[in-house]
């Protein structure tokens, strides 16, 4: 068993929605929240969080403090485990910033916590405890207990279960850097330069504007370019954002494929960063899916197939996505198909071959992540097989349970597979089993996976193409 060292209690908690358009962008609301072994009480905790702990948590409410104009960065820690299905989709994690310097708490409410305070705890499996460990901190012990992860997974898998606590509470240790590929600040100045951004007040090029839905990183609009005609998607973020959109920014910028959203134009203003890119009409992906879509192979092979596109170009260009999923698939009614939101986009460079941040979302994720070990470029092929068993079964695996719950069963099970394996064919059950290895060696590039016999058993775009349009009018219905 290993020797723990743990931080001090972090409660985690959901980043919460950025301010709507025309608001105040930099406010910020400060709470602070700490465990008090001795009283064996959350201190501090406002009275909406307290009602969400396990029955029996002993808390002291207090209400909010007041505002203050400070804005900052993105938080490092993870977002808490939420009830609803459509929550747990938008669940993403993140963690320390690959061996960077600790990143300031994001806009909107966020916990103080001691700044490096560390204390070494000795955690040892112990089946005659409630949770099957004895030395468990007070704070693990209570998102454990709440966890859905049994006492029987526990005391069958220690080792897996407190490196799934590790990750959920504090994301993993950064890992040691092997020198290849090239540098950062090649990789900065690339960046940098590709980032389009304007000063102009982009209202006088856009017009007809009309809400589509409201992200964790802004709000998105589509209008018409009046130099051109043509239809494109704006999103609007707070100005507080500019330095986590930089590099989503000039990520997308420098990612020029037919099957990748392009990025046309940024611009800044006092208060908004507001980004036009193509626009897709048909949505995304996860709206032609459910568990009742009879998707069929040649559907999955053709998305697939696109999508890998994207993904060999990214590699090739030592380039990572992070978060590839049926939300940030988008396509057309023309059957186009291409992959969008690089906000967890990262370069691999000659200081950081591998990475080892916690990003992503967790349904989607690969094994090797959730363990802490460095990663590559096969992580989005794992997401991709994820997606295509979503494809197939209208939702990916372990969605109902508790995210906690997914990263320890993710972190320790075989590789998973089709529920009905009869339905489907040999070759597709091979492909999936080629992108969901859980052994990263075995699992196939995405270059290996276009070769694929399955891949040639693609429909064609305007199959594809009749397939969206008959899906999104069943739903408008």
């Amino acid at each position: 068993m290993k020797r723990w060292l743990i931080r001090r209690a972090r409660f985690p908690l959901s980043p919460p929605p950025p301010p709507p358009c025309g608001h105040v962008p930099d406010v910020q609301k400060h709470l602070h929240v700490e465990w008090d072994p001795a009283s064996g009480t959350f201190k501090g905790m406002p009275e909406e969080w307290a009602n969400l702990l396990p029955e029996g948590t002993a808390v002291q409410t207090k209400a909010a403090p007041a505002v203050s104009p400070k804005h900052a960065k993105r938080n490092s820690h993870i977002a808490a485990p939420v009830p609803t299905v459509e929550a747990k989709r938008r669940f993403r994690l993140w963690g320390r910033n690959d061996g960077k310097e600790p990143e300031e708490p994001s806009v909107g409410s966020v916990i103080g916590a001691p700044f490096n305070v560390q204390h070494v705890t000795h955690v040892k499996p112990d089946s005659r405890s409630s949770t099957g460990f004895t030395g468990l901190p007070a704070d693990w012990h209570v998102v454990l207990k709440a966890s859905g992860i049994t006492k029987e997974e526990v005391v069958e898998h220690p080792q897996a279960v407190l490196d799934a606590l590790a990750f959920h509470m504090d994301g993993p240790q950064a890992k040691a850097q092997r020198p290849k590929m090239p540098s950062k600040e090649a990789i900065a100045k690339t960046v940098t330069e590709a980032m389009p951004l304007k000063k102009d007040d982009p209202m006088q090029f856009y017009t007809d504007m009309r809400k589509l839905g409201q992200g964790a990183s802004g709000t998105v609009f589509v209008g018409t370019d009046v130099r051109t005609g043509e239809r494109c998607a704006l999103k609007f973020c707070p100005v507080a954002e500019m330095d986590d959109l930089k590099n989503e920014i000039g990520m997308q910028c420098l990612s020029k494929h037919p099957n990748i959203v392009t990025l046309r134009e940024a611009f800044v203003t006092k208060t908004e960063v507001v980004i036009a890119m193509d626009f897709m009409e048909g949505g995304s992906l996860t709206d032609t899916l459910g568990t009742t879509v009879d998707f069929k192979e040649m559907y999955i092979a053709y998305v697939c197939r696109e999508i890998l596109l994207a993904l060999a170009f990214m590699h090739h260009q030592f380039r990572l996505h992070r978060d590839i999923k049926s939300d940030n698939v988008l396509v057309n009614l023309e059957g186009k198909v291409k992959l969008a939101d690089f906000g967890f986009a990262a370069a691999l460079t000659a200081e950081q071959d591998k990475r080892a941040s916690v990003v992503g979302t967790p349904y989607w994720m690969a094994p090797e992540i959730i363990k802490g070990l460095e990663y590559d470029g096969k992580v989005d092929v794992w997401s991709m097989g994820i997606t295509a068993l979503e494809m197939a079964e209208g939702e990916p695996p372990l969605l109902h349970e508790p995210p906690l719950r997914a990263l320890l069963l993710i972190s320790i099970n075989p590789s998973p597979r089709l529920k009905d394996p009869n339905k489907w064919s040999r070759g597709f059950i091979h492909f999936l089993a080629s992108s969901l290895d859980v052994e990263v060696e075995k699992r196939y590039t995405a270059d290996q996976l276009l070769q694929h016999p399955f891949i040639q058993t693609a429909c064609s775009e305007a199959e594809f193409s009749a397939h969206v349009r008959k899906m999104l009018a069943k739903k408008k219905k």
